[in-house]
C-alpha cells in the first residue's frame, strides 16, 4: 500500500496558510505575493486546519461585495470598510477534505477525483497542516516510478 507521505508537499517557507481572522485585503495580497494558484488552507488560532479558501471564491466574493450595487458602484469609504471587516473565515470552505501521512494514497486520489479537489492537505493527529497533496505530486510520482 502507498502511502500519503511518499507524495506529498511538505511545508516550506510561506506555505500557503492564513489564519480565521485575516482580513479578507490581507489574504488577497498573501495569494497574489506568493502566487497560490488555487486555494490557501485556513487555520485557527491554534493553527488547526478549519477550512479551505478557494481563489476562485474569493473573487466571486469580491466582485460581488466591491462591485457593482444595484447598478452603481459603492463609494471608496464602504468598499473599505468592506475590504477590512471581512475576513478569511467569511469566505472560507469549512467540509475539507483532509488526508494523513499513513493514509493510502489510492483512497485519496479517489475522494480527489470523485469530489473535483485539485488540493488536499496532509495533517497530523492534532488536524495541524504538515503539508499537502495536489494532482502536480501525484502526476510526478507516477511519472518517476512509471505507474
Amino acid at each position: 500500500m502507498t502511502k500519503v507521505k511518499d507524495f506529498m508537499n511538505v511545508l516550506g517557507e510561506n506555505p500557503p496558510i492564513v489564519k480565521t481572522n485575516d482580513p479578507i485585503f490581507d489574504v488577497a495580497q498573501f495569494i497574489c505575493k506568493f502566487k497560490y494558484g488555487r486555494s490557501v488552507f485556513v487555520v485557527d488560532m491554534n493553527d488547526k486546519l478549519v477550512g479551505v479558501l478557494m481563489i476562485s471564491t474569493l473573487i466571486k466574493h469580491l466582485l460581488k461585495t466591491f462591485g457593482i450595487r444595484e447598478n452603481r458602484i459603492l463609494p471608496a469609504r464602504s468598499l473599505i470598510h468592506i475590504f477590512f471587516s471581512s475576513q478569511a473565515e467569511d469566505v472560507m470552505k469549512r467540509d475539507v477534505v483532509f488526508a494523513k501521512v499513513d493514509d493510502d494514497i489510492d483512497d485519496v486520489i479517489e475522494k480527489m477525483v470523485s469530489r473535483d479537489i485539485k488540493k488536499v492537505p496532509v495533517v497530523d493527529d492534532d488536524m495541524k497542516i504538515m503539508g499537502f497533496i495536489d494532482l502536480i505530486a501525484i502526476l510526478d510520482y507516477a511519472l518517476r516510478h512509471q505507474l
